[in-house]
């Protein structure tokens, strides 16, 4: 976002508390209290698709994670009967209970919890973000789980979302997104791993 306002001079004042992303996001569809712009959220969402949302700025891909001990999970189809823990804000939920609807549910709020569900056998799998999902496991020296491979839903499409009754605050952060050089936004691909 700095970068943005650098190429477009947007003037920026930082909130930060103790709301997460989805509650923020909330804010500014519902009753734009508190914030303008809620940054890196999954344009793919429910809920953002109620905002005005910026172009996107990485793709994430979606992954199945597992215990390394759980060799029996290689697809969805092996989740059937099994517990999959998601994010209760995620976007793919309606989907997986649509084509899976034998597949368990375990609904948590963060990746962390998710991850933690999933090591210590609450859980038998997640789908989540393969970027904060793998800074995560590093940072919280998790080492008993493993990437499966990639999970059969679309990739997140992280954004910006902006009050839907300030469309020309998005239109500026689209021109500041457009203008970002080949060396700013490789900076950007490789922070998000896209």
């Amino acid at each position: 976002l700095n970068l943005i306002a650098e190429n477009t001079g947007l003037k920026l004042e930082y909130v930060t508390d103790s709301q997460s992303r989805e509650q923020a996001l909330q804010d500014i569809v519902d009753n734009k209290s508190r914030y303008d712009l809620v940054l890196n959220i999954n344009s793919n969402s429910k809920l953002a698709q109620a905002a005005s949302v910026s172009s996107r700025i990485a793709s994430i891909p979606l992954v199945i994670f597992t215990r390394m001990d759980n060799l029996g999970i290689a697809s969805m189809e092996s989740l059937h009967g099994k517990t999959l823990v998601l994010l209760r804000a995620g976007s793919i939920a309606d989907q997986i209970k649509a084509e899976h609807p034998t597949i368990n549910i375990l609904w948590v709020d963060q990746v962390i919890d998710a991850l933690d569900a999933v090591a210590t056998g609450a859980a038998d799998a997640y789908i989540g973000n393969l970027t904060v999902a793998t800074y995560l496991i590093r940072e919280q020296h998790i080492d008993n789980l493993m990437v499966i491979g990639p999970a059969p839903y679309r990739d997140l499409e992280i954004a910006i979302a902006v009050r839907e009754d300030w469309p020309e605050l998005t239109d500026i952060i689209n021109k500041g997104l457009a203008n970002l050089s080949p060396t700013q936004r490789n900076k950007i691909s490789q922070k998000w791993g896209s």
